[in-house]
């Protein structure tokens, strides 16, 4: 990630967890997100997987993390 961009990202983060009301809002649309996702097939459980699947999920989550 290039640094204007993490600052860019770091300042929103900042401007987010600062006002309880705005990380209210946050967190209950990523929540509908989520559940809509999970409704329409998107995401899968891992005790809805197979191995194979979860070992490959395993390490795109482990990608993410590195970031």
């Amino acid at each position: 990630m290039k640094a204007a961009t993490r600052a860019r990202v770091q300042k929103h983060r900042e401007k987010l967890y600062s006002n309880p009301e705005l990380l209210e809002e946050y967190r209950r649309k990523e929540r509908e997100r989520y559940l809509k996702r999970k409704e329409s097939g998107l995401l899968k459980s891992a005790k809805d997987m197979n191995a194979k699947q979860r070992k490959k999920q395993k390490k795109v989550e482990g990608e993410f993390q590195l970031v």
